[in-house]
C-alpha cells in the first residue's frame, strides 16, 4: 500500500484530540515514510498553541511474507527504530538548535478488521523548513545569514554528538528556522545513538566517503565525522548556488565520481576566502585531514573575522570614573558613534565594584540620542556571562490584544527579540549574544500558566531568577533613562517598576518588580500597564583571555545572607519559604532552596522542594530494593543534608516515615524508617496537594542537564518512597501532577523533591 493510501486509512482512524485540547488542521508536507502536518491547540479563547505532527506508518511495506508471525516480526523490528528516534529526540529535547520534541505515541493500525502495524505520532515545535524558503526564492543566501546558519546548524550537531548521537542525513531538507531566525536541525530519523556505526545511512550526495566504505567493507566504522562531512556539502551548494561540488563543470553523476575518488575540491564559488576554507576543511574525502570535532568547526566559524573586526569596535572607555572596568581595554563594547556617559542621571546609580560592563547603544535622552548599554553582570560561568541592564532603558505594555497571554507569544519577546537586538547591537556584537534555552515555570503562588519552552537571545528575568540572582530588594531597584520616562512610565523617587517574564495571579497580569525592588507575584495588567524593560542576555567571552574571565569571576558573586525583615515566627500550609541552598544553574553555581509548606505541628513545618532539585535514579542496581535500602534515601540523609543545610542542620528533625504498601498493586511497603529527609508516599502526594495541577512541579536547570524528562510546559516526573507496581518499581509522580501507582524502574532518572519536618524559626520568606 502507498504512503498516501495508508494515510488516508490512518486519519480514519485516528480519534482527534490526539492529545488533550490537540486537533490536526492542515497538512504541512510529505517525505518517503512520512507526512508531516499542523495541530493545533485551543488554550483559551485568545491563545492558540500551534505545532507541527509528524505521523510515521509502521507497517510491512508492502514486502510479502509467508507466515503472519515472520511479518509481526518485521514490523515489530520496525516499531523499534521509530521507538528509538523519540528516545533520541527526548535525549536532545534540552538543546536549543535542534528542533523541540514535545510529545509522542504509538497505536496500532487496523485496516477492515485487521491488525497491519502501527502508526507513530511525533509532536514537535512549529517551524519554516529552510528548503520551503529557497524554494519560494525568499531564502537569504547572502555569506552573512549562511555563516548564522552554520554556527546555529553547528551548535545542533554539536548537541546530539556530545550525548552520543550521530544524525546520519543531514541536508538542508533537515534545517528549519524558527520566528527569531535561530536555525535548528530536525528529522533524527536514521540517527543512531552510539560513537560509531557501521550500516549505510543518509541521503545520496551528502554521503561521507567512509560511510559508502563501510558498506562493502565488514570491518569500516564511521564517526560523527560523517555528520561534519554532511555538513561541510551542505554549506559548500548554499555557497555554489546549490550546486554539488563539480556540478558547475560536470553532470551530477561524474560530480559524484569525482567527489569519492578524493579529487580536491574547488572553493565554493560565492564564499569569501576563509568561509570558503572552513567549508573544504569539513568536506576533506580524508577523515585526517577533515575536522575531527564539530566544535573545532564551530570555533573557527565564530572566530573567522576576529581578527579584521576587533578594530572596528570602539574600545574607548566612557568617562564615567566612578565606573571600574576590568579585563582592561577588552571589556567595553563601545559602538565608535556612542558618546560618554557624564549625566547625572546615568552617574547616580553608578557601580563601583568591578560588576559592570559596556555593550551596545541604545536611545538614552528624551530626543532618542544613543548611548552605551550598561549591563550588570548577573553570573558567569565557564565563558560565558549572564548580563541585565543596570537601568530600565525602555517602557512599553506587556502584550498587545493580538498576543497569546504568555511570555512565548507576548508583544514584549518579539520587540526583544527583533526591534530591540536589530537595533541594540551591531553585526560584531551580535555574534557575541548567545541563545538561551528557556524553561517558563508557573507562577508558583498563582499557579498561573507562563508558557512554553522557548529560545531567546534576548529575555526577561523569571520571578525564581529575579529572586536568585538578587540578594535582597534594595539591589533590584531600577531607575529609567530620560527615554523611558518619556514612555510614560511611572516612578516613586525616581524609580520604577520593571515586567518580569512569569505570568501574575490571572491571565491577563504578569509579575513584576516593583519600585521598591520587591518581587511582586501578583502582577500588573498585560495590556494596560506600561512597565519597564530590562533586557537580559547571555554573552561569550571567548575573545577574551582566561586570567581576564577568572578576574571578572572573582569580582561576581552574591551574597545569599537573609535579612532579619525576611525571617517568619508563623508558616501556614501552601506558603513559599526559603532553607539552606543546592546547585540550580550548574554544579558550579548554587541557589537559595525554595520550598512549599504542607503541614505544620508544634512550632515545626513539613515542607517539600517547590522543584525538582536532583534527577536520579531511586537506586541504580534495580536490585528490588525498599525506600529503606535505597541508595537515594542514603544520599539525601548524607551527602545532600550536607551540602545544602551545612551548620544549619540542626533545626531538621528527624522523624519515622512510615510506607504502607501499594493496594492498587498489591506490593508490600517497607520497613519504617527515622529520616531527617525522605520522599512523600503514595498517601501523602495525595494528601497534601488539592488536585494534580498541585502536584506539577518544574525541575532547575541543573537536574534538567542531568537527563530529567520535562514536558512543554516544564513539568517533570519525582519519585515518592512507595514501591510501584512490583518490588523493582517505585511509585511517582506524573509531568501533568497524576500519582503514578504503576511507577518506574528504580534504575531510571526520574526528579528529586526531598521532603523534611524543619524548625519554623530557621525558615525566610521569599525576597
Amino acid at each position: 500500500m502507498k504512503l498516501n493510501d495508508t494515510m488516508e486509512k490512518i486519519l480514519e482512524q485516528i480519534q482527534q484530540p490526539l492529545w488533550e485540547h490537540w486537533y490536526i488542521k492542515d497538512k504541512l508536507g510529505s517525505g518517503a515514510y512520512s507526512c508531516v502536518y499542523r495541530v493545533e491547540a485551543q488554550r483559551s479563547r485568545t491563545r492558540i498553541n500551534t505545532a507541527a505532527l509528524k505521523i510515521q506508518p509502521i507497517t510491512a511495506n508492502g514486502r510479502e511474507f509467508i507466515n503472519e508471525s515472520d511479518k509481526r516480526a518485521y514490523i515489530e523490528r520496525q516499531k523499534a527504530r521509530v521507538d528509538r528516534e523519540a528516545e533520541i529526540m527526548l535525549e536532545l529535547r534540552r538543546f536549543p538548535n535542534i528542533v523541540f520534541y514535545e510529545d509522542e505515541d504509538v497505536r496500532e493500525l487496523i485496516i477492515n478488521g485487521k491488525f497491519e502495524g502501527y502508526y507513530s505520532l511525533l509532536r514537535m515545535e512549529l517551524l519554516t523548513a529552510v528548503v520551503d524558503l529557497i524554494h519560494k526564492r525568499t531564502f537569504d543566501f547572502s555569506e552573512k545569514n549562511i555563516v548564522k546558519l552554520a554556527c546555529d546548524i553547528g551548535k545542533g550537531i554539536a548537541g546530539a554528538h556530545s550525548v552520543g548521537v550521530i544524525h546520519r542525513d543531514i541536508k538542508p531538507d533537515n534545517f528549519f528556522v524558527d520566528d527569531y531566525d535561530t536555525y535548528k536541525i530536525g528529522d533524527f530519523n536514521v540517527a543512531k545513538m552510539s560513537d560509531t556505526a557501521r550500516t549505510m545511512a543518509g541521503t545520496p550526495g551528502y554521503i561521507a566517503p567512509e560511510v559508502y566504505r563501510a558498506k562493502s567493507d565488514i570491518d569500516a566504522v564511521y564517526t560523527g565525522q560523517a555528520d561534519i562531512y554532511s555538513f561541510g556539502i551542505c554549506l559548500y551548494r548554499l555557497m555554489n548556488d546549490m550546486l554539488f561540488p563539480f556540478e558547475d563543470t560536470d553532470d551530477t553523476e561524474t560530480a559524484h565520481i569525482r567527489r569519492n575518488r578524493g579529487e580536491k575540491l574547488t572553493p565554493p564559488r560565492n564564499a569569501s576566502a576563509e568561509f570558503g576554507r572552513i567549508i573544504l576543511k569539513a568536506c576533506e574525502f580524508s577523515t585526517e585531514e577533515r575536522y575531527q570535532d564539530i566544535t573545532d568547526m564551530l570555533y573557527d566559524l565564530n572566530h573567522m573575522d576576529r581578527v579584521s573586526s576587533a578594530s572596528s569596535v570602539n574600545r574607548d572607555r566612557p568617562a564615567d570614573s566612578s565606573m571600574t572596568i576590568l579585563a582592561e581595554e577588552a571589556i567595553t563594547f563601545k559602538r565608535q558613534e556612542a558618546q560618554p556617559v557624564n549625566d547625572k542621571a546615568a552617574s547616580d546609580d553608578s557601580v563601583s565594584d568591578g560588576r559592570t560592563i559596556y555593550f551596545g547603544s541604545y536611545p538614552w535622552s528624551e530626543t532618542g540620542e544613543e548611548k552605551p548599554i550598561r549591563w550588570r553582570i548577573l553570573a558567569i560561568e565557564d565563558d560565558k556571562a549572564l548580563l541585565i541592564t543596570e537601568q530600565i532603558i525602555d517602557a512599553m505594555s506587556y502584550s498587545t490584544e493580538d498576543d497569546t497571554f504568555t511570555w512565548d507569544g507576548s508583544g514584549v519577546r518579539r520587540f526583544l527579540n527583533t526591534d530591540f537586538f536589530n537595533s541594540a547591537f551591531e553585526d560584531t556584537e551580535k555574534e557575541i549574544v548567545l541563545p538561551s534555552d528557556l524553561m517558563n515555570y508557573k507562577n508558583v503562588a498563582y499557579r498561573t500558566n507562563s508558557g512554553s519552552r522557548t529560545s531567546d537571545l534576548v529575555y526577561l528575568l523569571s520571578i525564581e531568577e529575579a529572586e536568585r540572582f538578587f540578594v535582597s530588594n534594595d539591589e533590584r531597584i531600577a531607575k529609567p533613562t530620560p527615554y523611558a520616562l518619556k514612555k510614560g512610565i511611572f516612578t516613586e523617587n525616581g524609580k520604577a517598576w520593571w515586567w518580569l517574564r512569569t505570568s501574575g495571579n490571572k491571565d491577563s497580569y504578569a509579575a513584576d518588580v516593583d519600585y521598591g525592588g520587591d518581587v511582586d507575584s501578583y502582577g500588573s495588567d498585560r495590556y494596560y500597564s506600561v512597565e519597564g524593560i530590562r533586557p537580559v542576555i547571555r554573552v561569550s567571552l571567548n575573545f577574551l583571555e582566561n586570567e581576564a574571565v577568572m578576574a571578572l569571576s572573582k569580582n561576581v558573586s552574591r551574597n545569599s545572607a537573609y535579612s532579619e525583615s525576611m525571617m517568619i515566627t508563623a508558616a501556614v500550609p501552601g506558603e513559599i519559604v526559603r532553607f539552606g541552598e543546592y546547585y540550580n544553574e550548574s554544579k558550579f553555581t548554587k541557589a537559595p532552596l525554595m520550598w512549599q509548606v504542607l503541614d505544620v505541628k508544634d512550632n515545626k513545618a513539613l515542607v517539600i522542594t517547590l522543584e525538582c532539585i536532583e534527577a536520579m535514579p531511586f537506586d541504580p542496581r534495580g536490585m528490588n530494593l525498599t525506600w529503606r535500602q535505597s541508595d537515594l534515601r542514603r544520599w539525601l540523609n548524607s551527602d545532600f543534608v550536607e551540602m545544602a543545610f551545612g551548620e544549619r542542620i540542626s533545626a531538621v528533625h528527624e522523624t519515622t516515615c512510615v510506607t504502607p504498601p501499594n493496594n492498587v498493586y498489591g506490593v508490600p511497603g517497607a520497613m519504617d524508617t527515622r529520616d531527617k529527609v525522605f520522599l512523600l508516599s503514595l498517601d501523602e502526594a495525595a494528601k497534601y496537594f488539592a488536585d494534580d495541577n498541585a502536584r506539577i512541579a518544574p525541575a532547575v536547570p541543573y537536574a534538567r542537564d542531568k537527563g530529567l524528562f520535562v514536558d512543554s510546559d516544564g513539568g517533570a516526573w519525582w519519585w515518592l518512597r512507595s514501591p510501584g507496581s512490583s518490588q523493582k518499581y517505585a511509585a511517582n509522580v506524573d509531568y501533568g501532577g497524576d500519582i503514578d501507582f504503576y511507577g518506574s524502574d528504580e534504575s531510571a532518572v526520574n526528579g528529586v523533591r526531598p521532603a523534611m519536618w524543619v524548625d519554623i524559626s530557621a525558615l525566610r520568606k521569599p525576597h
